[in-house]
């Protein structure tokens, strides 16, 4: 079976399928199991995909002649997802569930698992790398991004920002329930605002390798709408791919 993928003009996924980077339009990747550097599929050839969102700077995914599966914690993102596939003739199944606990898949149900950055939004990401890994097939294929953990360290104040000054304030890992302080938390409350995490690079990168994934891809980017200051100097996206050895 035949699965494709539609790529937009995302570094990261450029870089780690080998795509060329000149051009506006989109590339397609085709995955076989006959391919040289492809995915062997199994059970039916069914993608996991983690989210599909509808406006995401970064791209959607269009996947066609493959079984899709979009899990979210928010039924509010599900019904987006929904839209989008809807819009653009898809055909995926939506789950309301936890990242960390994915008991409602069998073991070895997925040949890839797009993972963008999400993780922030969850205390224990050693769990998410255990559930990748368990519901993922043997050759299968983990692609995950996050923040480069520095984000979380620095003051965020627009003040010092516009004297292009970064004052370190949190420890690594952070945690807005306990970094914020009363005030902060309340304001966060108030306006509605998901609470996040700051995972170090070993929780990211050797949390993959303790669960049994191998790293065969890194990619680094520059934020292309800045939020803080640091974004302006350094690299703050992240990206890996990871495989589950056969």
């Amino acid at each position: 079976m035949l699965a494709k993928v539609v790529i937009g003009q995302n570094p990261f996924l450029r870089k780690l399928f080998r795509l060329p980077e000149e051009g506006s339009g989109k590339y397609s990747l085709f995955l076989q199991s006959s391919q040289q550097d492809g995915l062997t599929m199994c059970k039916g050839s069914v993608f996991y995909v983690w989210l599909v969102p509808e406006d995401n700077k970064l791209q959607c995914w269009r996947l066609r002649g493959a079984d899709v599966v979009v899990v979210d914690a928010s039924q509010d993102q599900l019904a987006l997802d929904k839209m989008v596939a809807k819009r653009d003739n898809l055909s995926l199944r939506t789950v309301l569930g936890d990242m960390q606990d994915l008991s409602a898949f069998n073991d070895e149900s997925f040949d890839l698992i797009s993972h963008p950055i999400s993780n922030l939004y969850v205390s224990n990401i050693q769990k998410v790398w255990a559930e990748c890994y368990r519901v993922l097939c043997k050759g299968g294929k983990l692609l995950s991004s996050f923040y480069n953990p520095a984000v979380f360290v620095f003051e965020r104040s627009s003040d010092l920002a516009k004297e292009g000054l970064m004052k370190p304030r949190f420890t690594l890992p952070y945690a807005d329930i306990t970094d914020l302080s009363e005030g902060e938390f309340a304001d966060k409350i108030a306006r509605n605002e998901a609470f996040v995490f700051g995972h170090t690079l070993a929780e990211q990168i050797n949390g993959q390798l303790q669960a049994g994934l191998l790293l065969t891809g890194f990619e680094e980017a520059f934020q292309p709408t800045p939020r803080f200051l640091i974004d302006n100097y350094m690299p703050t996206f992240i990206a890996t791919c990871s495989v589950k050895p056969r």
